[in-house]
């Protein structure tokens, strides 16, 4: 398994990607826009993407597997005074094999040694068990739970903040 930085040649992977995944996504994430359902919206979006890439503002990577398929995708963003959100999802098909917690391993390597940040900070729904389980896997610490924080499927839901820092790593 890999993380390779998004480049505008992957815009129909990715593309591919969303669209397989969107209802299984839908069932623990906010819905994504529009855009992310048509190819040329997934191009615009990679081209806003590239140039938060360029301001050092985000940074997103994708997730592939030992057979070179798209299984996934992992980034940095909201990066400002050396701290960072992550984010991460895997494809359906590829739940439970461990793809998160090495991704998420992985990105906080390229936080901390490529991106110079300090502190990380991750979110995740309180029902969300699988991605508490890789935060902590990965060292992070329950920071804050934070009531009605993200709407999944038209219900406010509570969310758990994670941190980890640089000397943590």
């Amino acid at each position: 398994m890999k993380i390779t930085l998004l480049e505008s040649k992957d815009a129909r992977e990715l593309f591919e990607f969303e669209r397989r995944n969107k209802d299984f996504f839908e069932l623990c994430l906010p819905p994504r826009e529009e855009r992310y359902h048509s190819l040329d919206g997934v191009k615009n979006i990679i081209g806003e993407l590239l140039e938060e890439h360029k301001r050092d503002l985000s940074h997103m990577y994708l997730i592939w597997d030992g057979k070179n398929n798209l299984i996934g995708r992992v980034n940095i963003f909201d990066i400002e005074d050396h701290s960072a959100e992550i984010g991460y999802r895997i494809g359906e098909g590829y739940q439970g094999m461990g793809y998160a917690s090495k991704a998420v391993k992985l990105i906080c390597r390229e936080a901390f040694d490529r991106h110079n940040i300090k502190t990380l900070l991750a979110g995740t729904s309180t029902k969300n068990y699988a991605s508490q389980k890789v935060l902590m896997k990965n060292s992070f610490t329950l920071i804050d739970e934070v009531e009605e924080v993200m709407e999944i499927n038209g219900i406010l839901e509570d969310g758990l903040l994670f941190q980890k820092t640089v000397s943590e790593a």
